[in-house]
């Protein structure tokens, strides 16, 4: 989780995957030299929970120097986004672990419901779930949104987020047209 002055949101972005029903996890939050709360807010949850490992960067780096941070310092076999400023349904992880082995995908995405601060529902983000229509999909549009990402670390091990107006797309497009993989979506909305 990338963070730069995300200080109204981060608790409960923090606390929707600290709540998770897949419980065995490493969180990496990096901190990218925010100047509000939110670095004494990441410390505050890193002291409580050993799952917490908190990066931190003292000026602002940028959202692509940070998302490439956090992917060097994983260690486990799947990487899932979850934007500073969103939270995930508290199953959203196991079920897109199950769906990306029973599906046997590389890459999992989901749906999601787009909300105003006060939770007001102003609409919904569903797309494509099988491979075939998501690879069409990606020709001119994103095929599920970025930070419901659930995929397999050695898949994008030696892939870089790159300085660029849509870093985030651009990493899935990236993804998509340099290996063979597969995608697929879990058609529930697990994602705010």
């Amino acid at each position: 989780m990338p963070v730069y002055n995300a200080e109204p949101f981060l608790k409960e972005s923090i606390e929707s995957i600290l709540g998770q029903t897949l419980s065995n996890f490493e969180f990496l939050i990096a901190d990218d030299g925010s100047t509000d709360q939110s670095n004494n807010i990441i410390q505050y949850y890193a002291k409580k929970d050993s799952r917490i490992v908190h990066l931190k960067h003292e000026k602002n780096k940028g959202v692509v120097v940070t998302r490439n941070q956090v992917l060097d310092h994983a260690k486990g076999d799947y990487i899932a986004f979850n934007d500073a400023d969103d939270s995930s349904d508290s199953k959203r992880l196991e079920t897109q672990l199950s769906h990306l082995l029973d599906q046997d995908l590389d890459l999992v995405g989901a749906f999601a419901t787009v909300v105003s601060e006060n939770e007001k529902t102003l609409g919904v983000l569903s797309f494509p779930d099988n491979h075939d229509h998501m690879l069409l999909y990606l020709t001119h549009s994103y095929p599920f949104p970025n930070g419901t990402v659930f995929v397999k670390k050695h898949v994008v091990k030696n892939l870089r987020f790159e300085n660029i107006e849509v870093e985030d797309y651009h990493f899935i497009f990236q993804l998509v047209s340099k290996s063979r993989i597969k995608l697929g979506n879990v058609p529930e909305f697990l994602y705010k």
